[in-house]
């Protein structure tokens, strides 16, 4: 049996899809600023498993053959290098180690799933003995 590579697809398609979604949930979120926590966090998770899986869905649509785990990898690594860039570049004052896991970690455990589960419902099948 092979294992996936990353031989076998491009990474720049998936880091593009994961920036997209990560941007326009960010851009979104800028939108709820001085919302009660309840709205933002419920906000932040809805928004994330919507994109995400809008955005992968399409990409698994157009990529046919990426496996869905190395996709996953690859695109979560794109995911936290964003948010270290954000935060170290854009809001170098801000404290964003304060967040809960609510705020950080479901969300990404979010994406990652719902990257992950995209590729497996929506990529073609290989077909034994072709």
């Amino acid at each position: 049996m092979s294992s996936p590579s990353l031989e076998s697809q491009s990474l720049l398609p998936i880091i593009l899809a994961s920036l997209v979604s990560w941007g326009s949930v960010s851009g979104l979120m800028r939108f709820l600023q001085g919302a009660p926590s309840w709205v933002t966090v419920s906000a932040h998770i809805f928004f994330t498993a919507s994109l995400f899986s809008i955005v992968f869905t399409g990409y698994y649509q157009i990529y046919k053959n990426a496996h869905p785990f190395t996709t996953a990898a690859v695109a979560v690594l794109a995911y936290i290098t964003a948010e270290i860039v954000f935060w170290t570049l854009a809001f170098p004052d801000a404290q964003p180690y304060h967040y809960t896991y609510l705020d950080w970690v479901i969300p990404l455990f979010i994406a990652t799933s719902v990257i992950y589960f995209a590729g497996v419902l929506f990529r073609q099948p290989k077909i034994i003995g072709k």
